[in-house]
């Protein structure tokens, strides 16, 4: 019975303060409490495998608890260690990661995309799988402090994450399901935005092997949050495989959300409701708030990459890069709302001042010469005319 009341008692994850009271938050540090033998709970401080001492707790989310870790030995050695929650792994799912581990090892190239996985079990029996630590922050921190984001900044970032795809997809790699958790912002300045991209191929993976710790079951009416981003033939089960156009699905979720502060489906997530998911349309963005000053074309787009018939939504991701840089292209010389217009002047522009400038500067144009009888065109031009008179002999000049 004591046992059963201390794993019951709250613990902050970051300082490890055990709470006797029935408490939501740590008094030192403001952390959100976790029961005390959270499945995902590593108190900080402990050596794991005895090679791996765990100096931070990074986030929370839907596959379990992401820590930062560091080599006992060689302390200059950091990495994330991803421990999975309770059902979501079994052995299946351990042999299929070490698998995807090493195909991304051979086939994927891509600097961006944090693939290098090493699943490992720890002593306990709990799987985790050991990466590259995470760098930057993720977008979903973003998103909750700042949202709704800016056109200009929402599509750069659509556009970096799509950059990094392109080259995935080439290689045969797809995602899966790519949501603000996942997408991890390194750089951000007037010069554009750096991303990576984190958890590639884990959810395809998971659901191939687990299908029910991630897919809804036949007949199953639930639906939770982050399944907004998962694409619909994903989410029933109808897909077999995850493609190219699985990815643009979650990218259209993840652009309304960026735009709006909401997910795409927030009715079906709230009701539960698979139906609500699969039959309506997503709330008109104009609807959440009427002054977001969103271009006509990105919504277009966004509601395009978020149609229920994969065939229905871009075709590639090269076709979804072309039309958010034909957007992108839009935005750099359309003013803000409320802001006076901004004068910008292109290269072709430009030339042309200076081309006219010097034109000014130099003789005068030519200029057509009209019949004074008729008005008609004569052919010639006032310079050729005073060519012509130049040329005939002067009743005054010595022959």
């Amino acid at each position: 019975m004591a046992l059963v009341a201390v794993n019951r008692m709250p613990v902050c994850p970051k300082c490890n303060t055990v709470y006797v009271d029935d408490l939501r938050f740590c008094k030192a540090d403001g952390a959100s409490l976790i029961p005390h033998a959270s499945e995902t709970h590593i108190p900080l401080g402990v050596v794991v495998n005895e090679s791996l001492r765990v100096v931070d707790r990074l986030r929370t989310d839907r596959f379990g608890v992401v820590y930062r870790v560091e080599d006992a030995i060689d302390p200059g050695e950091v990495f994330a260690l991803r421990l999975f929650r309770r059902g979501l792994v079994n052995s299946k799912v351990f042999a299929a990661l070490g698998q995807l581990a090493e195909m991304l090892r051979q086939g994927l190239l891509e600097p961006d995309v944090l693939g290098d996985y090493i699943p490992i079990q720890l002593e306990d029996g709990r799987y985790a799988l050991l990466s590259a630590d995470f760098p930057g922050v993720p977008l979903d921190g973003v998103i909750t402090t700042e949202a709704p984001l800016k056109p200009p900044f929402v599509v750069s970032t659509l556009l970096r994450v799509a950059d990094v795809l392109t080259g995935a997809h080439s290689a045969g790699f797809v995602h899966g399901n790519i949501t603000p958790e996942n997408v991890l912002v390194v750089d951000r300045s007037e010069r554009g935005v750096t991303v990576k991209l984190a958890d590639f191929g884990l959810a395809t993976t998971i659901r191939l092997h687990n299908a029910r710790a991630l897919t809804a079951p036949a007949g199953a009416v639930r639906l939770q949050n982050y399944d907004n981003y998962f694409a619909p033939e994903i989410v029933t089960g109808r897909g077999v495989e995850a493609d190219d156009r699985t990815d643009i699905f979650s990218l259209g979720a993840l652009c309304y959300q960026m735009l709006s502060g909401w997910i795409p489906f927030s009715d079906a997530s709230i009701e539960g409701d698979i139906a609500v998911y699969l039959t309506e349309d997503p709330r008109p963005l104009m609807v959440l708030n009427k002054e977001l000053g969103i271009p006509r074309a990105l919504e277009q787009a966004m509601l395009t990459a978020l149609e229920l018939n994969p065939n229905a939504r871009h075709r590639s991701i090269a076709d979804l890069i072309e039309v958010l840089q034909e957007i992108e292209l839009d935005l750099s010389i359309m003013p803000e709302p409320g802001a006076e217009p901004r004068r910008r002047s292109s290269r072709l522009i430009e030339a042309s001042r200076i081309i006219m400038d010097s034109m000014d500067s130099a003789a005068p144009v030519p200029t057509r010469v009209t019949d004074p009888l008729d008005g008609r065109d004569t052919g010639a031009t006032e310079a050729q005319t005073d060519e012509a008179d130049d040329d005939e002999p002067d009743a005054t000049r010595p022959s």
